[in-house]
């Protein structure tokens, strides 16, 4: 598993994407908890890293992981957001659940500086709501 979150927080996208595109058929059951707290308490400390990338792309994938992500990046304070990680999260997050629709309502009715940019990227159909 650690050789997993290695890839996992990879910046360089031809390691971190394929060990992203393999979580759901990798990793047992189990260990999926496990996988995600360590991925995303890297993501907590470090917005702009490949973590931030990867949990989104697990999440697209794996709905067990979506409550979660979701959490967690509604955790990092508004300063924080590299706003181009935005467009990832907003294309990529499955837009039927609850926790992604909650996740960038807040994100655009926030008043913070993010707001528009949320609101371009739904309006303009790459982002998804229910």
């Amino acid at each position: 598993m650690q050789d997993l979150l290695i890839r996992l927080q990879s910046d360089v996208v031809g390691t971190r994407r394929p060990a992203a595109q393999s979580v759901g058929e990798t990793v047992q059951a189990e260990n999926l908890p496990l996988l995600m707290d360590r991925l995303l308490a890297r993501v907590l400390r470090d917005p702009d890293s490949g973590a931030w990338d990867s949990a989104v792309e697990i999440a697209e994938r794996v709905p067990d992981t979506v409550a979660a992500v979701c959490h967690t990046l509604g955790s990092i304070p508004l300063d924080g957001i590299p706003r181009a990680k935005l467009s990832s999260a907003v294309r990529r997050l499955p837009g039927d659940r609850q926790e992604v629709a909650a996740l960038l309502d807040g994100w655009q009715n926030s008043g913070h500086g993010i707001s528009p940019v949320v609101g371009r990227l739904r309006a303009t159909g790459r982002g998804r709501s229910v």
